[in-house]
């Protein structure tokens, strides 16, 4: 995880068969307005090397014409060695009722995916992550702070 030339948060994957001349096999940015706390600290990230899967926090905002909207959740990418990253779904754990504080770390218990913040701890299925199982508020007040607390 760092940041491109345009300080977008990228996810990088390098080819180290040769440790004195690794190799970029793929760059791939996060969406515009997106952020992860993978990008500041490296525990933040999860790779299933069973799964060939990579787990990434992920914060920001939606732009379009509809809404201006903070979004944050975990985002799951299938790591292929030679090919690259392509898309494995996300777990979105935005309450829109409430405010909300960016997510920072993920975890998988079995074929349950967890993602964290310091506001809720929110599950889905590893094979269905669109789909919420459950949401568990970790705050009493009524909104939750958007610090950045890695």
């Amino acid at each position: 995880m760092g940041r491109d030339e345009n300080w977008r948060a990228t996810v990088t994957l390098y080819d180290v068969t040769d440790f004195a001349t690794p190799s970029m096999v793929e760059r791939l940015p996060l969406a515009e307005g997106y952020d992860s706390a993978a990008v500041y600290e490296h525990k933040a990230f999860t790779f299933l090397a069973d799964a060939d899967v990579l787990s990434i926090p992920f914060s920001g905002y939606r732009y379009d014409l509809a809404y201006n909207q903070f979004t944050t959740g975990i985002l799951l990418l299938d790591v292929d060695k030679t090919e690259g990253f392509s898309g494995a779904g996300q777990l979105n754990m935005v309450d829109e009722s409430q405010g909300e504080g960016p997510a920072s770390r993920s975890l998988v218990i079995g074929d349950v995916l967890y993602g964290v913040s310091k506001c809720r701890i929110t599950s889905a299925l590893l094979s269905d992550p669109g789909s919420v199982l459950d949401s568990l508020p970790l705050y009493t007040g009524s909104s939750c702070d958007y610090g950045y607390y890695y």
